[in-house]
């Protein structure tokens, strides 16, 4: 399969692009190096342009807002919410207009507000709930993906990354503000593992063979402990 990786210089894309190359061929696209094809992920000549013979769209590309409900820069809010919603749609827009059938979203566990905080239940049984800017710029992309999915037909899968992890850190999670090399706690002290690269791999192989319309795959590692 020919899988555009949009968010391609990232640094989860950078663990996780080797493993899907081993099946795939695979082209990178952001507007750093190192990636295959350099452009804009808001920009929909960008990204059209690179579509040519692709059969799947992975987008990777995502801007954090530090600081959670106490975040005021309002550039990084912007930016937050231009590429984690923008430029999904830029790759939902064109890719359905180019013929792309597969979409893969890379999401977040923090679609839930309390994930992180508190062992919850299974999430698939529970509704997203998040109201701070990161979680829910991605509650908001995941309706944009089902609505698309539905709307044209289309195979999306809202893949939910739980601290996405190097093969070499695994179970031990590598903080993006600052690369330290961390064990995950909840406040009660209950250990989260990290999801290795590998197995992130793994969940988008999944996403890609998916035939139905719209699904949300937790990328959790395992022996993630749940309520």
């Amino acid at each position: 399969m020919n899988v555009l990786v949009i968010g391609g210089a990232g640094r989860v894309a950078q663990w996780v692009v080797p493993h899907l190359r081993e099946r795939h061929q695979v082209t990178t696209f952001d507007r750093s190096e190192p990636a295959d094809i350099i452009g804009d992920a808001l920009s929909p000549r960008d990204v059209a342009s690179a579509l040519d013979g692709v059969d799947a769209i992975f987008h990777l590309a995502v801007v954090v807002p530090r600081g959670g409900d106490e975040c005021d820069d309002p550039q990084r809010l912007r930016d937050a919410w231009s590429v984690n919603v923008g430029s999904w749609w830029v790759a939902l827009e064109q890719g359905r207009r180019a013929g792309v059938q597969r979409f893969v979203y890379g999401s977040t566990m923090s679609v839930h507000a309390r994930f992180g905080l508190e062992l919850m239940p299974d999430s698939s049984t529970q509704e997203p709930d998040a109201t701070l800017p990161y979680g829910f710029s991605k509650r908001v992309s995941e309706f944009a993906g089902e609505s698309y999915a539905r709307q044209f037909g289309l195979h999306v899968t809202s893949l939910r990354l739980a601290f996405p992890t190097s093969d070499e850190a695994a179970p031990d999670w590598i903080r993006p503000a600052t690369g330290e090399l961390t064990q995950v706690r909840l406040p009660d002290g209950t250990v989260m593992p990290a999801s290795s690269a590998r197995h992130v791999a793994d969940f988008v192989e999944r996403a890609l063979a998916f035939d139905g319309t719209y699904q949300t795959l937790d990328a959790v590692a395992p022996g993630t402990p749940w309520a």
